[in-house]
């Protein structure tokens, strides 16, 4: 609801870009993995290099996020989390 509510905003509207997911999945994964160590989770990426899209980097970012922190929520300790990004 607040994203809807943020499009609407033209002071907050959304930056669409071209930008790599590839990338931002990778940074994301890199920021997580603190937070897995202490859980003793492993994450293993399967990236394909170069997958580009065009969106708000931000808001991706954030669903990048919320889609690992309730992987690592939901995981058994010691367990492990594949996270694939393909063409």
């Amino acid at each position: 609801m607040l994203l809807l509510a943020r499009m609407e905003d033209p002071e907050n509207a959304l930056s669409f870009e071209e930008l790599s997911l590839s990338d931002l999945v990778i940074s994301c994964i890199n920021d997580m993995n603190p937070r897995a160590d202490a859980l003793s989770i492993t994450i293993v990426k399967n990236i394909t290099p170069g997958v580009a899209v065009r969106g708000d980097k931000e808001t991706l970012r954030q669903l990048c996020n919320i889609l690992l922190d309730n992987a690592l929520k939901y995981s058994d300790d010691k367990g492990s989390i594949e996270v694939t990004l393909q063409r």
